[in-house]
């Protein structure tokens, strides 16, 4: 099903907590980079490290931040002077080098590939943190169409992007997508697994609860194609987000796949995109 990182609200928003959301361009590079803010369970500050091997071109990078507690909200410290490697299970090992405060970047030459696993390993302090992913093979992005909703007094009638893709059928797959609308980024993320809905054709409403999209503008929707860790450290961060606006009791931060206790995600994910015009049937 589908689910909805909803937006931040109140200014109650702790960290840049290493979401680093990386969209691919209409030349098929990785160019665009965000960081969704979201609300953690914490009033000290942790560790986030966020970092994503595509099947595009390289290379890739790798993000350190701390975050903040709740009442923090105009600062988000960048960590330096660590010592960062991405290495594969086929004899690929990239040592980073910071770019800037908190950035990390190989040195390219080479692209992730389907069913090969990807590990990190950041070193700190005295202290190493490890993550491991394994990328799945891309689900083919047929077409992205359009519809309308009407979705209460309060917001009225909404435009929603329809991805159109054939599920495989006899694996479990999860999926990420993103919209930038006029070359803007829409600050919501989407995420979709097919537990029910194995095998299917899939054409369902990427949900929004605000009026982006508008008739004649240019959408760029992303489609990622994720495993199952980076798919539920998302969905945890949604769960929290949801208990966080509505004023319940906050759930633990999500389980990232990075050992040693820090917030964020290490995922080797496949990226492809559609642009388009807004249109309605």
């Amino acid at each position: 099903m589908f689910f909805n990182i909803m937006k931040k609200k109140r200014n109650l928003i702790i960290c840049c907590l290493g979401v680093a959301l990386i969209a691919s361009t209409m030349l098929g590079q990785i160019a665009c980079k965000k960081i969704i803010n979201l609300g953690l369970h914490n009033t000290s500050p942790q560790l986030v490290i966020s970092g994503l091997v595509t099947n595009l071109n390289s290379p890739y990078e790798v993000q350190l931040q701390y975050s903040e507690g709740l009442n923090q909200t105009d600062s988000f410290p960048n960590v330096s002077g660590a010592s960062i490697i991405i290495s594969s299970d086929d004899g690929i090992r990239d040592s980073l080098t910071q770019e800037s405060s908190g950035i990390y970047q190989g040195h390219g030459g080479w692209v992730g590939e389907p069913g090969h696993t990807y590990s990190l390993e950041v070193s700190l302090l005295g202290k190493t943190y490890t993550g491991v992913s394994t990328m799945p093979y891309p689900v083919p992005l047929d077409s992205v169409g359009f519809t309308e909703t009407y979705q209460g007094s309060q917001i009225g009638n909404v435009i929603e992007a329809v991805p159109y893709f054939q599920d495989p059928p006899d694996t479990a797959n999860y999926y990420w997508f993103l919209e930038y609308f006029n070359g803007v980024y829409i600050n919501e993320t989407f995420i979709f697994d097919d537990q029910y809905s194995n095998g299917k054709y899939i054409n369902v409403p990427v949900y929004d609860d605000s009026s982006h999209l508008k008739v004649g503008g240019k959408l760029l929707f992303v489609m990622n194609c994720i495993d199952v860790n980076v798919y539920n450290y998302l969905n945890d961060l949604q769960i929290l987000q949801y208990a966080f606006l509505e004023n319940q009791t906050s759930p633990e931060n999500p389980q990232s796949n990075i050992s040693g206790g820090v917030l964020g995600y290490f995922g080797a994910i496949t990226v492809q995109s559609v642009e388009t015009t807004v249109e309605l049937p």
